[in-house]
């Protein structure tokens, strides 16, 4: 993939995949749902490669953490972030300036 493309696809939140062209055009299936309040899960399988992603996403408050699980060939990789202007970080900053 270059740098700084990006990639959609659709996801079936009925548990049935949905297809759309993925990279080099060759089909992609994805599905997703709701595991609980806060922790939304999809699957993406690269039906012509080798490449099956468990992408799971973790909100808490502000904060959101996505685990990307690829056990047929990278492995898994984490990150998060963080909602901008969220108020926990308005309260924050207020605190910050006001001392």
């Amino acid at each position: 993939m270059a740098e700084n493309q990006t990639l959609e696809y659709l996801l079936g939140l009925d548990n049935v995949y949905r297809f759309s062209p993925g990279e080099y055009g060759l089909p992609v299936a994805g599905k997703g749902s709701w595991e609980s309040d806060n922790v939304f899960v999809a699957y993406i399988d690269e039906v012509a490669n080798i490449n099956h992603y468990k992408v799971t996403a973790t909100y808490q408050d502000d904060q959101v953490t996505i685990l990307v699980q690829d056990p047929t060939w990278f492995g898994d990789v984490e990150f998060g972030g963080r909602l901008e202007g969220s108020s926990e970080q308005e309260a924050a900053a207020r605190n910050n300036t006001s001392s």
